[in-house]
């Protein structure tokens, strides 16, 4: 953020001046707010609802949902580019709990290494008696790591038959909340017709017309988005979910292969946190959707529906998880079914 604050300030991009304050570079807190602004993409906010403006959009949704992705995952390490950066930054904890950064040593010929250590132990913060670890012995730590969390292409093939089968199973049970929400349109929109009437008949002031159209504007927008999300947003799950899964059956050579840059989010994808132990082992924890996928009695349940072509009765699926309309899009913490017990039998 802070080089592309001095790039536009290169460019020339300034503040709108005022009679009271000449124009100046932008400042990175202005910045902030503009990249995570919808406006830019056709959007305004009112009353904490987002509805389609009547403006152009600058940028499409693609490139303003990845500069939101970019965003998130530096956010979501808590990793700022400072003097030593590394990929790992922000993921890697120590076993006391603290966050693990880079420090660089030099040797009696004068010659720099570069060290991961305790922020806990180095900032006096607890009594933890952690070594510093070379950067690169790390590095290798974390990319045998990969391994220990691959699934077999033959478990991956049972999850995605039974995750597509769920899907399809939320689908169907869906058509009776989309039908009722459709006739809800259907009613906001005769009393719309309603309202102009009204005022065509001196029934009502103009200002009781502006209220009753806002009202029935807001409600519509949130009939929209709910039908939208419906339309789209199993299908962007079953895509994310069959991403991880593609990822989990290949992960170690899939990692190696990375950049650095594509490490971090890797990393992030999967972990919320890489802790190093004392004996200098990796463990980990996972994100949401990694977590699911791996959790053993899911896998019992994809063994049992390979078998049977079968859902487990233990899975549920009379209530299904009301769509997420916050982005209108399916987010990595939704799991897409319940269960009515925590131990099924395979």
């Amino acid at each position: 953020m802070s080089d592309l604050c001095d790039e536009l300030a290169l460019r020339g991009l300034t503040s709108l001046p005022t009679p009271k304050r000449p124009a100046k570079p932008v400042r990175l807190s202005t910045l902030a707010r503009m990249l995570h602004n919808p406006y830019y993409k056709g959007e305004i906010i009112y009353k904490g609802a987002r509805h389609m403006g009547t403006h152009d959009p600058i940028v499409d949704d693609l490139v303003w949902l990845k500069v939101q992705d970019m965003l998130q995952a530096h956010n979501k390490a808590g990793d700022r580019t400072q003097i030593h950066d590394h990929y790992l930054k922000g993921s890697l904890y120590c076993h006391c709990g603290h966050k693990m950064t880079v420090s660089m040593t030099r040797n009696r010929h004068g010659e720099l290494y570069p060290y991961f250590i305790c922020l806990g132990r180095h900032g006096k913060k607890n009594d933890c008696q952690a070594q510093a670890v070379l950067v690169s012995t790390v590095e290798r730590l974390v990319e045998e790591h990969y391994k220990t969390i691959e699934i077999s292409p033959e478990a991956c093939e049972a999850l995605e038959g039974m995750i597509s089968e769920i899907f399809t199973r939320i689908d169907a049970t869906s058509e009776t909340e989309r039908a009722t929400l459709a006739r809800q349109a259907e009613k906001l929109e005769a009393e719309g017709l309603k309202v102009i009437q009204l005022f065509y008949d001196d029934a009502i002031t103009t200002s009781q017309v502006k209220r009753e159209q806002q009202r029935i504007e807001e409600q519509l927008q949130t009939i929209k988005l709910r039908l939208k999300s419906f339309d789209k947003g199993c299908k962007d799950a079953q895509i994310r979910i069959r991403a991880y899964l593609a990822l989990a059956t290949n992960a170690h050579d899939f990692y190696q292969c990375l950049d650095p840059a594509s490490r971090r989010l890797c990393n992030q994808a999967f972990f919320t946190k890489i802790i190093l132990t004392e004996d200098w082992t990796i463990e980990h924890t996972f994100e949401d959707v990694y977590e699911t996928i791996m959790q053993p009695e899911n896998r019992l349940r994809a063994d049992y529906w390979q078998r049977t072509r079968q859902l487990h009765p233990s899975i549920n699926l009379d209530t299904p998880l009301p769509p997420d309309t916050s982005q209108d899009r399916v987010g990595t913490s939704n799991i897409w079914w319940r269960w009515r017990e925590s131990n099924p039998r395979p």
